[in-house]
């Protein structure tokens, strides 16, 4: 009697834990397959066995050592499947915000996904994976530029290329290290089909630069006055060179003293 008395009661209160418990799971549940949010109550090997993975991978995934303890709220990447997630690299001088700022991504769901504070530092090129969406749209084709091919990567000393297809005839303008890069027209040189509107250059490289991310900049003056400018990020590598060590003998050590070496460079000077 008195259960069919609590019944209405007891019903109530089941429909609220329901809705709660639902609200709970779409929370948990409703994510990209790619990552996985902690909630309260989750266990590494729970996770693990959700995702059909196992414990070990999901742990060396995401850099952690002691897999008995995760974070609720902790972004955790699955293994085998965050391959899809995009990956953007760093730009000298940028910090985490900036690159929220420049892909309009919240600065805290990238430092979540990295295994990294929002105040960490940035070193240039450092890949950083971010949420699915969130990948810029590829620089190229804009405006009357349809087509840039350059050198991925540039080992030391070494020289990169450059290749830019436009629609129309653009008076084009490249600054790599800095430095305005020479471009020259293909029109009419060897099997070239679409010129007058194919432009090529070398992207020169110092042997002494420092390995790392750097910026190529390329653009062109509108029709209507307006500079437009894209960039593309390029890695420079390092580079493997031979070298021999010499030592001299001890009777002619003389002649490394830096007032003997000022005078050799002063008089080659004179004749260079």
């Amino acid at each position: 009697m008195k259960l069919r008395q609590a019944g209405p009661a007891a019903l109530a209160f089941l429909w609220a834990l329901a809705l709660v418990w639902g609200l709970h799971t779409h929370t948990a549940f409703a994510q990209t397959p790619e990552t996985y949010t902690v909630q309260p109550g989750d266990t590494l090997g729970g996770i693990a066995a959700r995702f059909d993975v196992s414990v070990e991978e999901l742990a060396a995934a995401n850099g952690i050592a002691d897999v008995n303890r995760i974070d609720v709220g902790q972004v955790l990447v699955i293994p085998g499947r965050a391959a899809s997630l995009p990956r953007v690299l760093s730009r000298p001088g940028e910090s985490l915000r900036d690159v929220a700022v420049r892909l309009r991504v919240d600065a805290a769901q990238i430092a979540a996904l990295n295994q990294m504070t929002v105040s960490a530092r940035l070193f240039p090129g450092q890949p950083l994976l971010m949420p699915l969406g969130a990948e810029p749209p590829g620089p190229f084709p804009f405006g009357a530029i349809l087509r840039v091919e350059a050198s991925p990567a540039i080992v030391q000393g070494h020289t990169g290329f450059l290749r830019v297809e436009s629609s129309r005839p653009i008076s084009l303008r490249v600054v790599w290290l800095g430095m305005p890069v020479p471009v020259i027209s293909l029109a009419g040189q060897g099997d070239v089909q679409e010129a007058p509107h194919v432009y090529a250059g070398h992207l020169p490289t110092p042997a002494l630069l420092n390995p790392g991310a750097y910026t190529l900049d390329v653009g062109y003056v509108a029709r209507n006055g307006v500079a437009i400018t894209r960039s593309l990020t390029i890695q420079v590598l390092e580079g493997v060179y031979a070298f021999q060590e010499i030592i001299p003998p001890a009777e002619k050590a003389d002649l490394l003293a830096p007032e003997v070496v000022q005078q050799e460079f002063q008089r080659l000077s004179a004749f260079w």
